[in-house]
């Protein structure tokens, strides 16, 4: 389901050269009838970062693998810097691939690890030193070549993966979870080294995680994905802004929906009744016919905390504070409306501490009417 009236937005637009990568009509079924990818259709252009973002089970992985060679579509292109690369095998496609196992040899050296590929292409030993060097250097691991992985941190042997497969110069490096396995602080740090490896070999990279706050960190487009089909494409920004369905909005970051129906639809902008709750405004109502039930989405952020009407926005509801849940910077507000619906506030400890909202409080929950997107909802 889609915001009606939404108007579709793919993030980065399409340059007139001839992209990376060209999924066309993509469809992958296994026996027993599963249809793992539904006929999607993808572009991807040079030196981009993108993600493939859903939960298990929605053929991001399968995609990825058929990308690599290591599963066979049933059906439409896989396109690799125009050339059809369906037929091909594996080890002939332009392609590198690093996985959540890093699966480094543990009887080679950290040199001799990333300097497999050129070893096997047999490049001249000079030549394979200076690369292996300067992708080293690059990972910042200098000095580390003599070491076995054994003698790495997580972080230092998802490095050497990495460095293994962009020595090669692939046109594209395909990434399958890789950070799965490190702790948070180690993931979180490898997340922004990722993202300066990438752009400083300008290398185009197609990454896949069920991770939504990796995906809005590392991503110039985000795929989302959901039952083999894709959902949305877009740059961070407008997948978590702009949701275009109801999955996309449930499934990137959290959002609180508001059930009612329609008052009023004009343009862009719905008018939504919550029966003796009052009416709450939204954006999203071009298609919309009155009495229409629909689901106002709105993030936890755009909620705020009030006592006086004065201090308040577009949209007001009165509500009672269930729980407060300290989270550093920040406080997480549970609270309940008359009629039971349960939302989620998200405010700085600051302000919330400075307001001495209280567990059991009666208090003013508004937000601004940009803010809230309307989406069909199934009776």
């Amino acid at each position: 389901m889609r915001p009606v009236g939404y108007v579709e937005t793919t993030g980065a637009e399409p340059t007139s050269g001839t992209p990376d990568l060209e999924l066309r009509n993509l469809v992958k079924e296994f026996t027993g009838g599963v249809t793992a990818v539904d006929n999607i259709s993808l572009r991807i252009e040079k030196g981009e970062f993108v993600t493939l973002l859903g939960p298990s089970g929605c053929g991001k992985t399968t995609t990825l693998r058929m990308v690599a060679g290591l599963d066979h579509p049933t059906a439409g292109s896989i396109v690799i810097q125009g050339r059809h690369v369906e037929g091909v095998p594996a080890y002939r496609r332009n392609v590198n691939t690093v996985f959540q196992n890093y699966a480094l040899f543990p009887h080679m050296s950290v040199f001799d690890n990333v300097a497999f590929g050129l070893t096997v292409k047999r490049h001249a030993k000079d030549e394979v030193r200076g690369h292996v060097e300067e992708m080293l250097a690059r990972i910042k691991l200098p000095g580390f070549g003599h070491r076995r992985p054994f003698q790495l941190s997580g972080g230092q042997q998802q490095r050497v993966a990495l460095a293994r497969a962009l020595v090669n110069h692939p046109a594209i490096l395909l990434l399958d979870e890789p950070l799965g396995a490190l702790d948070l602080k180690l993931r979180k740090e490898m997340q922004l080294e990722l993202k300066r490896i990438q752009r400083d070999v300008g290398i185009t990279f197609v990454y896949v995680t069920h991770d939504q706050e990796e995906a809005l960190t590392l991503s110039d487009r985000i795929v989302i994905m959901s039952h083999g089909r894709i959902e949305q494409v877009g740059t961070p920004v407008e997948v978590y802004q702009r949701p275009r369905t109801k999955f996309v909005a449930d499934f990137v970051g959290v959002s609180n929906f508001i059930r009612g129906r329609v008052r009023d639809a004009k343009g862009n902008a719905v008018t939504v009744t919550l029966g003796d709750l009052g009416d709450i405004r939204g954006s999203g109502g071009k298609d919309l016919a009155e009495g229409a039930t629909v689901l106002v989405s709105v993030r936890p952020e755009s909620l705020l905390l009030a006592r006086d009407r004065t201090e308040c926005r577009e949209n007001i509801l009165e509500a009672t504070i269930e729980e407060m849940i300290y989270l550093g910077s920040l406080v997480q507000v549970v609270v309940r409306l008359e009629d039971g619906t349960i939302l989620q506030c998200q405010d700085h400890f600051a302000r919330v501490a400075e307001k001495g909202f209280q567990r059991g409080e009666a208090v003013l929950i508004t937000w601004p009417e940009a803010d809230g997107l309307a989406f069909t909802a199934e009776e």
